[in-house]
């Protein structure tokens, strides 16, 4: 069938009335169908995701100080976030301790200290920050205590 604007001949299309505008060879029909990559969005996505939650990440990076609640005792913390890792140090009794295996999410942050008491002593911290304070757990020879920091000015 060849492709007609209009029917010049009603011996071939004798149901059409002469120069109908709807027949149209279906070879002249072009449909594109664009291929869709869908790894490709699936990676542009977790891309967006991830840097959404740099921007939205709260801001620890410098000083902070405290005490273990109920013990009365004096701690800080020197803290740097680059992306969503977490490193620092730990300071009690004027005596500096890298913290290790650190991630920051959010709000939330979670870090190890290493501490040698005749053998090596692997407490883990948990914590959640809201603006200049910081609520913070930890678990130490199967105990749990809490630590509340606040910014150094």
């Amino acid at each position: 069938m060849k492709h007609l604007d209009c029917v010049s001949s009603a011996a071939e299309f004798p149901f059409l009335p002469p120069c109908h505008p709807h027949i149209i060879d279906s070879r002249s029909i072009k449909i594109r169908i664009p291929r869709r990559n869908s790894m490709k969005y699936f990676s542009l996505f977790v891309g967006i995701l991830l840097l959404a939650g740099f921007a939205f990440a709260a801001d620890i990076d410098g000083k902070w100080a405290g005490e273990i609640v109920g013990q009365n005792m004096k701690i800080a913390f020197t803290f740097k976030a680059e992306g969503t890792t977490l490193t620092g140090v730990h300071i009690v009794n004027e005596q500096e301790t890298p913290i290790k295996e650190g991630k920051i999410d959010g709000n939330n942050i979670s870090f190890t200290v290493t501490l040698d008491m005749g053998g090596e002593m692997k407490i883990p911290h948990k914590g959640t920050i809201s603006g200049d304070e910081i609520k913070m757990t930890y678990e130490m020879m199967g105990q749990a205590g809490e630590i509340l920091l606040k910014r150094a000015k």
